[in-house]
Formats: C-alpha cells, structure tokens, sequence
C-alpha cells in the first residue's frame, strides 16, 4: 500500500519527467525539482525550506541548480498548516507558492467540506454541506423556542427576563472558546480569561437569582410573613447584578496590575516553539476560579435546600443537577490544567468551558423544550396549579 502523500510527490515526478522528454511543451526548457520532508513539524518544516534556497543541489541528470537561480515556485503541502509556515519564509524572497488542488476538484466554500467521490481518483472529492447542529446554533435555536412560546405558563411561571439573560450568557459562554482558537494576539489574550470569567458568573449569577426566588416566593406563603417587599423582578436583577460586578471588579484588577500577553514558550518542549498567551498573574487567575466555584457552590447549596418546595414547576431539582454537572467539570479542570503544559492547556480550557456550558443548557432548558415541544398539554396553567399541589 502506498501512503496518500508519497502518491503525490510520484504524480509530479512523472509529470516533470514527461514534460521534460517531450521537446514541443518546453522548447528548450528544462525543469528540476526537490522533495523535501516537513515532518509534521513546525521547526524541520523552517529549516527544509531554508535548505531549499540556500543549499543548491543537483536534482535532474545535465541540469544544475547551483549554476542560476531559477527556483520558480514552491508546491506547499498538503495541509494549510504546512502551507502557512512555508509563505512565513518565502514570502520575504517573492517566491511563489503553488497549493497542491487537483483540477477535478472545486474549492469548498465555508460552511461545506470535502467528501471523497466514488468511482474516481483519490485526489478528487466533491463539496458537502458541513453537519448541523452546532452547539452555540442549538442555543440559539432554544432561544428562539423559548422566545416564540414567551406567553405559554412554563416560561412565564420562571421569570422571562432572567431566561432570557440565561440564554444569551450561555450562548455567548460557546463563542467565548473561539478566543482560545487560532495565533494568540494582544487583544484576544487580553479577553480570552476575563470573558471566561465574567459570561460563567453571569450565567450562575441568574441560577442563583431564579432559585432565591422560589425560596422567598415560599415564605411568603406562610401565615404572618412579611416578605412580600422583597419580590419582584428588581430583586433577581439586583442579585444578578452584584454577583457580576464582583467577578468584574476582580477580572478589572487583574487587567490593571498585571494583564496578559502574547508570548512564546521555548521551556515546554525542546523541539517547538510555542506561541500562546501568558496569563500575566496566575493568582488573578485561580482567583476568578475560585469566585466562580464560590459561587457556584452557593447556588448549589440553596438549589438543593429548594428542590422539594412547592411551585408552579419549580426549576430547583434542575438547577441542583446542573450545578453539580458544573462544579464536576470544574473541580476535575483544576488538576488536569495543572499536569498539561503548552498547547494541551488551551485544550482542557475549551473542554471545560464546552463541557460545562452544555450541561447547563441540557438540564435547565431540556426539561422546558421536552414540555413545549412533545407533551404540550401540560403546558397548561392547571396542570401547574396542580403540580403546586402537589
């Protein structure tokens, strides 16, 4: 068997010897050529294309590269990842490069991707739309559902405004990991933990506001008790509010005295260099950690002491399950970040955050969608009077 990209380098072979044995092509033209390996790796794919242009060779039979430079262009691999690296170098000599895309190939556009045809060469493929579902489009999608249903009980028995806010800061927690994603520059170091950091308060901040709100709605049931002043929409907003400011004020500080920055880690592996962001303080950084699971323990506490108070479909049960989702996620975070360096880091960072932010969407509103969607009878302000019955 035959490996995919020796293949290739045999197809261009074939093709240079072909053109070069047939004098009507090129009149008095003859092409040369170099394979070189990249390894899969950064640093031998810097130093074989420095070999390329500093240390001449003779490649074909009566043809000398030494004698004239008469390097025309370069085939990049196969991989952009590969391609990249090379035009980091060659772009500074004005030295083309050539991708490698077969003629019977279309270039798939975003939101497709490639798909082997049958029947034809290896190198051929067709262009496919990419797999729905994404997680940030499935919170959108639960938004737009919980939004066309506003008026139906079992989205109005749960504050509509603290849903909604729930909704968004999760949805924002998803497309916060693409800060993570791609070269580290100045301004995605400096959002990447303080945008972690403050969505995931906000998101606990409005499950604590949700569950304090059925505490206090259930006291207020008791003969002689005067806590009705303290219902109502300000008072979630309030808790939302403070709860926020506070791992604001702490993502503040660490932006003040000591911010993070792009830079390049040369300690983590002999081999490669590694560009990443250099959190500045990782005081500040456990700091807004531990708020976060502060806070996360507080609401899980006062969930669980609320799970079996009497309400019109009290969220309290599901709100214990997925802050007990959410706190398993993070405390199993802390010692895995702690035994990975470079790169793997960034990636046990997205994990969680991915990790955790569909646990939270998947136990709070997976009960909700189930009852609009499939049982829709019991979306019914009697089947909630009765339920508060019970």
């Amino acid at each position: 068997m035959v490996p995919k990209f020796y293949q290739h380098a045999l197809t261009m072979v074939f093709a240079i010897h072909e053109i070069n044995k047939n004098p009507k092509i090129l009149p008095n033209v003859t092409l040369g050529f170099h394979v070189l390996d990249s390894y899969s790796n950064a640093r031998m794919t810097y130093r074989t294309t420095l070999d390329l242009l500093f240390k001449w060779q003779r490649f074909v039979p009566n043809y000398e590269c030494d004698g004239q430079k008469s390097l025309q262009a370069v085939i990049g691999g196969l991989g952009s990842d590969t391609s990249v690296l090379l035009a980091d170098i060659l772009g500074l000599y004005k030295i083309p490069q050539v991708l490698p895309i077969s003629v019977c190939n279309e270039y798939c556009h975003p939101g497709f991707q490639k798909k082997s045809k049958e029947g034809e060469k290896f190198c051929c493929y067709g262009c496919t739309p990419c797999p729905e579902g994404k997680i940030s489009n499935q919170t959108a999608w639960v938004f737009g559902i919980v939004v066309k249903h506003r008026d139906t009980p079992i989205v109005k028995a749960n504050n509509r405004d603290l849903t909604y806010t729930l909704l968004i800061s999760l949805l924002v927690c998803f497309l916060s990991s693409l800060l993570f994603l791609g070269r580290p520059g100045k301004l995605s170091c400096l959002l990447q933990q303080p945008a972690f950091g403050i969505i995931f308060s906000v998101a606990v901040s409005c499950l604590l506001a949700k569950t304090i709100t059925v505490v206090v709605a259930f006291m207020d049931t008791r003969p002689g008790s005067n806590t009705k002043k303290w219902l109502g929409k300000r008072t979630a907003k309030c808790i939302v509010l403070s709860c926020s400011l506070v791992q604001v004020g702490i993502c503040a500080m660490w932006l003040i005295r000591s911010p993070p920055f792009p830079a390049f880690d040369m300690q983590s592996f002999m081999e490669e260099i590694i560009a990443e962001c250099n959190g500045g303080s990782v005081v500040m950084f456990y700091l807004v950690l531990s708020y976060m699971g502060f806070l996360s323990l507080v609401c899980f506490t006062v969930a669980f002491l609320a799970r079996k108070l009497p309400d019109s479909f009290n969220e309290a049960k599901f709100i214990t399950f997925s802050m007990l989702v959410f706190c398993s996620v993070w405390v199993s975070f802390v010692p895995t970040y702690l035994s990975t360096k470079g790169k793997h880091m960034v990636a046990v960072e997205i994990f969680s955050i991915l990790a955790s932010s569909a646990g939270l969407l998947i136990c709070i509103f997976g009960p909700k969608i189930y009852m609009i969607l499939l049982r829709p009878e019991l979306n019914t302000k009697e089947q909630l009077r009765r339920w508060k019955k019970e």
